[in-house]
């Protein structure tokens, strides 16, 4: 089967199935709480159930493509401490379970009004300087992560069919996504994230078949055994390991804390245990598929020869559509299919994140939530916010492809920068509000600052050649952001001393 073909039927069926699906919700929605889960009650954007909120958590911050391809990228030199990242990831979902029911008691004590975590930030510090400058960070963050996904979406549809132009690519990757997201909001983001998980199921085995059929044509396992390299099982340590380590580790085990996109999926939720129990779920989830997308990335090393430039993924990719056979041509098929369902599925999460962000949280900050809400008006408009916010994710995917961020690159900066509120929600939820209330101004700063300073690290880092601080730009972040944050606290406590000894 010929590749172009394939390519382009895997594109083909997974956006006319969101289409689809976007277009049967889109016609019950009547007002913007059908688009955005904002109130708790007759509203379309809802999480039904546990298995509906296990599947958006493991596809809110990363699409298990993008995960793919960073790891096909770095299996190479990194080997089996790529499983790091898969325990951290299972770490930093079960710590957002523990902290769960906190979260959960903080959105619902407004009754049916559902804040977001910018306006949770905002009223637990008295800040709405705050809320503002979280929001404006969160936007930017999830736009740029969207970015990455369109990244990857179209530098993987242009190697595989090289005849069509990364411009193209872009277009149709993001015109596919923003469609069904702009038409069915909120909604189809959640149904689409259980499809997505199913589709990518089916993809990693159907990528496991073919890495057995590429093993027995190789000469078979006691050959592909013999061109293991040591340094892929024997966990050595190598020249830039500590800050991947530790970036990986501060990116993701804190991370979910501080996400918007699960926090609108607690919001959008009916109860409770409808959070818990999808959150153990996740953890499930994430360790197993991680773990398997880890495997079979460690695996490529030995069946593909690396080419200069281009993804060993994808070359593996391209070699087996060189086969005749229909088994193989079916087989490759549903791995593409897996892999844009699931990069389509993570970039409509955060496109909604992002425009449920700058509209409720910045344009629309002093109306009246329950108008908001049911208005048809506004309806429109984040349809419109949400188009917006493509297109600047179209720019800054042409800014990173001009400064050659690698998709291992761009998952550190982008990530990495949105670490800065971590100390801050955390703080939000431990603290009494009568001494938040005298430390906004250094939440507030931090949040900025620790932001700035990720996305600088990354920047720097990558301008000068030194892969060592794009690594380590999460842990520069989650420093200055903690480090601002104490500074408030004993700032606070000492003057409290001073009043009450004077």
């Amino acid at each position: 089967m010929n590749m172009s073909i394939i390519v382009f039927l895997a594109i083909a069926i997974s956006g006319a199935t969101y289409i689809a699906i976007a277009w049967r919700i889109h016609n019950h929605s009547t007002k913007l709480d059908d688009h955005l889960p904002i109130t708790s009650h007759d509203s379309q954007a809802i999480v039904k159930n546990t298995k509906e909120f296990s599947s958006a958590t493991v596809a809110t911050t990363i699409s298990l493509a993008t995960v793919i391809l960073a790891y096909a990228e770095l299996a190479g030199y990194m080997g089996t401490w790529l499983f790091w990242t898969v325990i951290t990831t299972a770490i930093g979902i079960f710590a957002m379970r523990m902290a769960s029911p906190f979260i959960w008691r903080k959105l619902t004590e407004k009754g049916t009004w559902r804040p977001t975590l910018h306006e949770f930030l905002g009223t637990s510090y008295d800040s709405l300087v705050l809320k503002k400058g979280a929001a404006l960070c969160t936007s930017f963050g999830f736009i740029s992560a969207l970015a990455v996904e369109l990244t990857v979406g179209s530098r993987f549809l242009n190697s595989l069919v090289p005849v069509v132009p990364v411009w193209l690519a872009l277009l149709v990757v993001a015109g596919i996504g923003v469609g069904y997201t702009t038409i069915g909001g909120f909604r189809v983001v959640v149904v689409t994230d259980r499809i997505q998980m199913f589709a990518i199921w089916m993809s990693l085995a159907a990528l496991g078949l073919l890495e057995i059929i590429g093993i027995s044509l190789a000469g078979g396992v006691s050959f592909i055994i013999e061109k293991v390299p040591a340094t892929m099982y024997n966990f050595s340590w190598r020249e830039g390991l500590y800050a991947f380590l530790i970036g990986i580790a501060v990116i993701n085990i804190p991370t979910f804390i501080a996400d918007m996109s699960i926090w609108q999926r607690i919001a959008a939720s009916n109860d409770e245990e409808t959070v818990k129990r999808g959150l153990n779920r996740s953890v499930i989830s994430a360790l197993f598929s991680w773990g398997a997308l880890a495997t079979i990335a460690c695996l490529l090393v030995v069946l593909v020869s690396p080419k200069n430039g281009e993804n060993q993924l994808i070359t593996f990719i391209l070699q087996m559509g060189t086969s005749h056979s229909v088994l193989v041509g079916l087989l490759l098929l549903v791995v593409i299919i897996g892999l844009y369902a699931a990069s389509l599925s993570t970039a409509s999460t955060q496109l909604i994140a992002a425009g449920h962000t700058l509209h409720t949280d910045i344009l629309r900050s002093s109306y009246d939530k329950e108008e908001l809400a049911h208005s048809r008006k506004e309806l429109n408009v984040s349809k419109l916010i949400l188009t917006i916010c493509a297109i600047v994710a179209i720019f800054i995917v042409e800014g990173l492809r001009a400064l050659g961020f690698s998709i291992a690159d761009l998952v550190f900066a982008v990530y990495g920068a949105q670490l800065g509120m971590v100390p801050v929600v955390i703080s939000a939820l431990i603290f009494r509000k009568d001494i938040l209330k005298k430390i906004g101004s250094f939440a507030t700063f931090g949040v900025l600052v620790g932001f700035a300073a990720g996305w600088g690290a990354a920047g720097y880092g990558k301008l000068s050649a030194n892969g060592d601080l794009v690594f380590l730009s999460p842990v520069i972040s989650l420093i200055i952001s903690t480090v601002t944050l104490l500074i408030g606290l004993l700032f606070n406590l000492f003057s409290c001393r001073k009043s009450a000894i004077g």
